[in-house]
């Protein structure tokens, strides 16, 4: 160990022996020693009093520790690095005081300069102790100093980077290792103060069912480039989530969109009568970009409707209007891809017979009100789609009495009186009485009927009674007690009765439609 003396920041050379200050001279003592291999953390230094030239001096020392050599060669009143303290006796140390310091971070093997100086000003007096050798210690061990970090990039999508700028302790270098839930995903590089690190999507793979994931960053800080001597570490996190085209991937090809029309022989799609079924077709659905993901659920939504399920085959609700149906694919962690498919749809309307006609015949199809036969006209019609067809059959009910079988109706012509059927070639054979009533069913491919009636009576009777004279019929014989009847086509318009001062009697239909006798009503009938 050195010592070197100073006056007013000149060197005296090595054996002045005394320190403080006077008048306008400042005296610096500075002493010198290297750290072993260890460093050191604590420096302590004896100031053995061997005279004092003023009495009761009352100035205070402490020292400053430096690699430079002339740092503080003229202090005073300067902050120390130590305690400070009056050269004084005590029973305990004698004559002289104790300097000292702690919490330092001593660099190994390195020349440490330490000065010795007047902190406070006082009473002005020569000192003196044992400068040249003072007693001395240095103990403790060097801490190598950690970064930390000054920031890291809050939140990143996959394929993405991470920014880490480090607060750098002196000239140590670092590096990152990113992990999940204590599992590694990568290490770094080593770098000085910043770091960019790309995050790929197969980091996602460590949990399937979440779009974010904590990413925990430890990053250690060494003292040589190479990053082999540990010096200590700090850690940060940063959340990473999936990028919006980390989803599953399909097209149009991968969706099987058929007709579903239950219970009926025509396909396509048919307004009110056709649902949807919509098949997935896994094979064509792609999950390279999910990061191991698997398919959570396949959607359809139509018409502000959503099905969901976890097959692949789907079955909508009854399509009335040209729809779009939105496809989707929803993987495990809750990303999804969707694909739009338009349908449209044919019009419907159920099937209709339009100059329906009914006629009593005898067997061999010559007209015959009384006949027990009887033929039939109508044209037929249905919505010309998915190949629809229809059929008509004809059932006949006597007054009164209840339908008999029904009879399919063909080879009949459409629109004319026809007596040349194929099968049956005259309808009935049975029938009797004075009224009967046909009922004609037109039913489509779809499952679709339409019912129409159509009246034949014996139309010679202009008027009859009954046998018990409590029923009258008009244009029919009637069937019924205590009415007055009409036939169901016939409409039927009221006379008003109005009163008047003349006397009860009769008048013209004519005349009575806008000049009423008094008492009388009216009935004008037409067919």
């Amino acid at each position: 160990m050195g010592a070197m003396f100073f006056q007013n920041g000149i060197a005296l050379g090595a054996d002045a022996g005394w320190g403080g200050y006077t008048g306008n001279n400042n005296y610096v003592v500075r002493y010198d020693f290297t750290t072993g291999a260890q460093g050191a953390s604590r420096v302590a230094i004896w100031l053995d009093m061997i005279w004092n030239r003023r009495g009761d001096g009352n100035q205070t020392f402490g020292f400053k520790l430096s690699t430079g050599e002339y740092d503080f060669c003229n202090a005073r009143g300067v902050t120390p690095d130590s305690n400070t303290a009056l050269l004084e006796y005590s029973p305990q140390t004698g004559y002289g005081c104790v300097l000292y310091a702690t919490d330092l971070n001593l660099t190994p093997n390195t020349r440490y300069y330490l000065f010795v100086y007047v902190i406070s000003s006082g009473t002005e007096y020569y000192t003196g102790w044992n400068c040249v050798d003072p007693a001395f210690a240095v103990e403790g061990s060097y801490t190598p100093p950690v970064s930390t970090v000054s920031s890291i990039s809050p939140s990143v999508s996959t394929g993405g980077n991470v920014t880490i700028v480090m607060n750098r302790a002196g000239n140590v270098y670092h590096k990152a290792v990113f992990s999940y839930q204590s599992s590694t995903l990568a290490i770094s590089a080593p770098f000085a103060d910043t770091l960019t690190y790309n995050c790929p999507r197969a980091w996602l793979n460590r949990n399937t069912a979440a779009k974010s994931i904590t990413v925990d960053v430890t990053v250690t800080s060494y003292s040589d480039a190479a990053c082999t001597a540990f010096a200590g570490s700090v850690s940060a996190q940063f959340t990473l989530s999936a990028d919006r085209d980390m989803h599953p991937v399909f097209y149009a090809e991968a969706l099987n969109v058929t007709a579903v029309n239950s219970g009926s022989a025509i396909s396509g799609f048919v307004s009110g009568v056709s649902r949807a079924r919509v098949s997935f077709l896994t094979g064509l659905i792609s999950l390279t970009d999910c990061a191991g993901a698997g398919i959570e659920k396949y959607s359809v939504s139509m018409a502000g409707k959503t099905y969901d399920s976890e097959t692949p085959d789907i079955l909508t609700d009854v399509i009335n209007i040209d729809t779009a149906l939105v496809c989707t694919v929803t993987d495990t962690r809750g990303m999804s891809h969707s694909v739009s498919v338009t349908l449209t749809v044919s019009p419907y309307v159920a099937p209709s017979l339009t100059e329906l006609g009914a006629l009593r015949c005898s067997a061999d199809g010559s007209e015959n009100e009384s006949g027990a036969y009887f033929k039939v006209k109508f044209r037929a019609s249905c919505s010309q789609t998915g190949g629809n067809t229809c059929t008509v059959t004809v059932a006949a009910k006597p007054s009164g009495g209840s339908y008999g079988n029904e009879t399919v109706l063909s080879g009949y012509e459409n629109g004319v009186w026809s007596d040349r059927w194929s099968t049956p070639a005259i309808i009935g054979g049975t029938l009797t009485g004075d009224s009967v009533t046909v009922r004609f069913t037109v039913t489509d491919a779809v499952g679709a009927s339409s019912v129409y009636t159509v009246p034949m009576y014996r139309l010679q009777w202009a008027m009859k009674f009954n046998s018990s004279g409590t029923a009258v019929g008009f244009g029919m014989a009637p069937d019924a007690q205590n009415a007055l009847q009409i036939p169901d086509h016939w409409r039927l318009y009221g006379g008003i009765p109005v009163l008047s001062p003349s006397a009860y009697g009769t008048a013209a239909p004519e005349t009575a439609v806008s000049s009423p006798v008094e008492g009388q009503i009216y009935l004008r009938i037409s067919s």
